[in-house]
């Protein structure tokens, strides 16, 4: 059935991510494909059905080899306040993620038992990067969801994906067919990817 609802894009991804074939999947090789699979998208905007299915494919993908050195002098730096509207900038967004990522691994940060808490990544290199220093979301399937909640929200009490509500709230009824949803923007996707990495 196709995606039409911010629930059903919700639930399709984070479904996904949840099953064996992709539990030993490292965030920097999910990166890396993911940035591969929207190369191959073209036009000014994804369906919903077209974005899942970049990042299911991106899941189980062979994570392509690059030479991140050659970034390393780039200015990644994307407007994250409403100026990031083009697949460029999705681009520029995820290199600057993928770099983030492997100076985490060169310095250990991303097996740091207390990462989950918030981290700050030691980066190499003088090239400017899209977002702070600061990372929540260390795997594959926290990134996804959090990227999903923080940018188009579908979560309820009861999914299984860990989160829950804040003590004392209660879920909005409002949540349980979803916004309707036909297409995602670039921005859409630089905001994903961003709350990815920060939303908590």
């Amino acid at each position: 059935m196709p995606i039409t609802t911010t629930r059903a894009l919700y639930v399709t991804v984070t479904d996904r991510v949840r099953q064996p074939d992709v539990a030993d999947r490292s965030l920097l090789d999910l990166l890396l494909a993911l940035r591969r699979a929207f190369a191959g998208c073209t036009g000014d905007t994804l369906t919903p059905d077209a974005f899942a299915a970049a990042i299911a494919g991106a899941l189980t993908a062979e994570a392509p080899r690059e030479d991140l050195n050659a970034w390393r002098d780039e200015d990644l730096d994307v407007d994250l306040d409403g100026g990031a509207t083009r697949a460029e900038d999705a681009d520029r967004m995820l290199r600057s993620q993928i770099l983030d990522l492997a100076d985490a691994r060169a310095a250990g940060t991303d097996r740091d038992p207390h990462r989950s808490g918030g981290l700050d990544v030691p980066r190499r290199g003088p090239g400017a990067r899209a977002t702070g220093t600061r990372w929540f979301n260390w795997e594959p399937a926290t990134f996804l969801e959090s990227g999903l909640m923080g940018t188009f929200g579908g979560w309820l009490p009861g999914d299984g994906t860990g989160r829950h509500l804040v003590p004392g709230a209660t879920a909005d009824d409002s949540d349980v067919a979803g916004e309707p949803l036909t297409a995602i923007t670039w921005a859409d996707v630089v905001a994903f990817l961003e709350a990815g990495q920060e939303y908590e």
